[in-house]
């Protein structure tokens, strides 16, 4: 088991949750995945039914989704009326680090899957009749292996990731150096061979549209940032096969940022207009899964640092209410 990463003093922080989880179907529980568990106030009197497990992508954990102020997407939703379950994703976090060649697309998926299981029968939470997953980058290309394989939740919401990528996406390989010799991270803890992060200086390029993010928050971004594995970015182009996203057979809704570095309808970043985007992307889903796109302005890969977080936010509560039966109204 490894020694957790500790949050920045200000992150919000909602109830800590630890589960036991196998990285294979059949293996040791071996592992450890840590969650945090947003509830609506007062929730005592009226529990919840529906709850949103939130998987971020490469160097975020769960605190991609409780950048401070308007950026706080689990504000947002409990809020609306939602449970919100923000998941530090195995290897990141204060999650267990197993050895880098064992964290890939099909061991997360594996347990997102023991995740949602658990949050359907109470081991978290007050058991949850609807679950939808949030991903965002990474995370999304990890709901869809999860969804595909297992069948087992009621809606999905992808962000910041399309089947079609941008010129930087190929490149974004060499911007990565390993833990253990970072500046940020190095003293952190004892890091794995072939965990990964993001060279100093290249955060904001890869994650930010330029010019639009706070000073502050972009600081902040860059004060979160965590890893990601050797397995993970050898099976990332995994989760961007069409027939994982054909298999989904429940409500979804992709949203990514009109100046996105990482994706895009185009053949440059900064052109995902929303019309190309739903044509491109339609192709790769079934008529089940009745796609929506939301193209959010000036904004880029990262969407919860972005001033149009709100925005976001906002079209997500919308869209589940309207779409995702059992969802919070």
């Amino acid at each position: 088991m490894s020694t957790p990463v500790p949050p920045p003093a200000d992150d919000p922080g909602g109830t800590p949750v630890t589960l036991p989880v196998a990285l294979t179907d059949g293996g040791p529980v071996e592992h450890e995945v840590y969650a945090e568990l947003f509830l609506p106030e007062g929730h005592e009197d009226d529990v919840p039914t529906a709850v949103q497990v939130l998987v971020p992508g490469f160097t975020y954990d769960h605190r991609y989704f409780t950048v401070p102020g308007a950026h706080n997407y689990t504000t947002a939703m409990t809020r609306a009326g939602w449970a919100v379950l923000a998941l530090d994703r195995i290897g990141t976090g204060r999650s267990s680090r197993p050895p880098a060649a064992e964290v890939t697309a099909a061991s997360n998926a594996h347990v997102l899957h023991q995740v949602v299981q658990a949050l359907r029968a109470g081991t978290i939470g007050p058991g949850f009749a609807t679950v939808v997953a949030v991903g965002h980058s990474y995370g999304s290309g990890v709901v869809l292996v999860e969804d595909a394989a297992h069948h087992d939740l009621d809606g999905l919401v992808l962000t910041g990731m399309l089947h079609t990528t941008a010129p930087l996406h190929a490149k974004a390989i060499d911007l990565f150096h390993q833990a253990s010799e970072d500046e940020l991270l190095k003293d952190r803890a004892d890091w794995p061979e072939n965990y990964a992060t993001h060279k100093p200086g290249n955060r904001a390029r890869l994650l930010e549209a330029p010019g639009k993010v706070a000073a502050p928050v972009s600081a902040y971004n860059e004060a979160i940032k965590g890893t990601a594995t050797l397995g993970e970015g050898m099976t990332l182009t995994e989760t961007y096969a069409p027939e994982l996203s054909r298999a989904v057979r429940v409500p979804t809704l992709i949203v990514v940022g009109a100046l996105d570095q990482l994706f895009s309808a185009g053949e440059g970043a900064g052109q995902a207009d929303s019309d190309a985007v739903l044509a491109r992307e339609r192709a790769c889903y079934s008529e089940a899964a009745q796609l929506e796109i939301v193209v959010v302005p000036e904004t880029g890969h990262a969407l919860t640092i972005h001033p149009t977080a709100p925005e976001y936010f906002a079209a997500t509560v919308e869209w589940a209410a309207r779409m995702v039966p059992g969802a919070a109204k």
